[in-house]
C-alpha cells in the first residue's frame, strides 16, 4: 500500500462502523441485542474481570454518558430516510 500510496485509516473505520451498529441497535423497538447492549438480560454474570463492552467503546470514542448517546440516536432527523424527497 506504501508503494501504491495508498493511504487508508483503518481504526477510524472500526470506529464509524461501531458507531453506526450502536445507532441502528439502540433505535430498534425491540431485539436481544438491544436488551444486551443495555444490561438487562436476566441472570449472572461471569466470573472474573468484566469485559469491555460495545457502551464502554461508544462512551470512550465519543466522550457522551450513555443517556446522552441515547438522545442523539433519537435526535438524527432527516438523516434517517435520505431517499425521500420533499418535492
Amino acid at each position: 500500500m506504501e508503494e501504491a500510496g495508498v493511504h487508508r485509516d483503518i481504526l477510524a473505520s472500526v470506529k464509524r462502523r461501531k458507531l453506526s451498529y450502536f445507532g441502528h441497535v439502540i433505535r430498534k423497538s425491540s431485539c436481544i441485542d438491544k436488551d444486551i447492549m443495555e444490561g438487562t438480560m436476566p441472570g449472572e454474570r461471569r466470573r472474573g474481570c468484566p469485559r469491555l463492552s460495545l457502551i464502554d467503546n461508544v462512551k470512550a470514542l465519543t466522550g457522551l454518558t450513555l443517556e446522552e448517546a441515547l438522545r442523539k440516536v433519537d435526535d438524527r432527523g432527516d438523516a434517517a430516510n435520505p431517499r425521500v424527497d420533499d418535492g
